[in-house]
């Protein structure tokens, strides 16, 4: 993800309440796609030193892991300041009288289970129980989220031409919200790309991903999602941005 993107979603990501990131890091999808794609290398150090960790993380242990250099100090600082930022991480009294640091329990559960593959979450869909009991294989996935992706654009270009789009279309509540993302205009049926939907093509694939996550996020409600199952929506999109086929 493009850094002015990254930033924009932790903008707003940092607005929003306790307990909308609770929901949102009940799903092991979510939680590994913002591992993924919005923490610099040494926060997901922290995280993963974190991850079994069976006490806080006092702070003067952290300090032992970086050079006492200007530079590093600075990355070290700003690692930490993300995770608290999107409340992955937080502060409290050590034992020392020096902060320490523990991480959320919604999150490191979630991210435990997205890295071992356990529980019955379903966020990263459900086993294929198709005819010849073949399993579903990753091209196939691959070409299909590529597919469903390229609708989206398509659909944002105003293009009625469906041999491009290989004829898939999307779902009404998609379409809603582009619009309300102010991705495009309906005048008179007819949709048309606005300068905002322009800047939107412009941006990398998971630049744009994060763009309509946070616009979905902004509009759930809107679009008939009611806030406790924010989590679970959210997530098929998150696991896009993790996916092999984007930048």
């Amino acid at each position: 993800m493009s850094s002015t993107a990254s930033q924009r979603a932790l903008d707003y990501l940092e607005q929003l309440p306790g307990t909308t990131f609770t929901k949102l890091y009940q799903q092991p999808s979510t939680a590994l796609a913002i591992f993924r794609r919005m923490l610099p290398h040494l926060a997901k150090t922290i995280v993963m030193a974190m991850l079994y960790m069976p006490a806080p993380f006092p702070l003067s242990d952290l300090e032992t892991w970086v050079k006492p250099s200007s530079e590093s100090v600075r990355a070290r600082d700003k690692a930490v300041s993300v995770l608290q930022r999107l409340r992955i991480v937080f502060e409290k009294p050590g034992k020392d009288g020096r902060p320490a640091y523990v991480l959320a329990p919604a999150f490191a559960k979630a991210l435990r289970l997205a890295l071992t593959g356990g529980g019955e979450h379903r966020s990263f869909g459900v086993p294929s129980t198709g005819e010849g009991g073949d399993g579903v294989t990753v091209e196939y996935l691959d070409s299909f989220a590529r597919k469903q992706w390229e609708a989206i654009l398509y659909y944002v270009v105003g293009s009625a031409n469906t041999s491009l789009s290989g004829g898939v279309d999307i779902s009404s509540g998609t379409k809603k919200l582009l619009q309300n993302g102010e991705f495009v205009t309906i005048k008179q049926k007819h949709t048309a790309i606005s300068k905002q939907g322009f800047e939107f093509l412009l941006q990398e694939t998971n630049a744009q991903i994060w763009t309509l996550l946070i616009v979905y996020l902004q509009f759930a409600a809107e679009v008939g999602h009611k806030p406790t199952t924010i989590g679970s929506r959210a997530s098929s999109l998150t696991v896009l941005s993790s996916s092999k086929w984007t930048p």
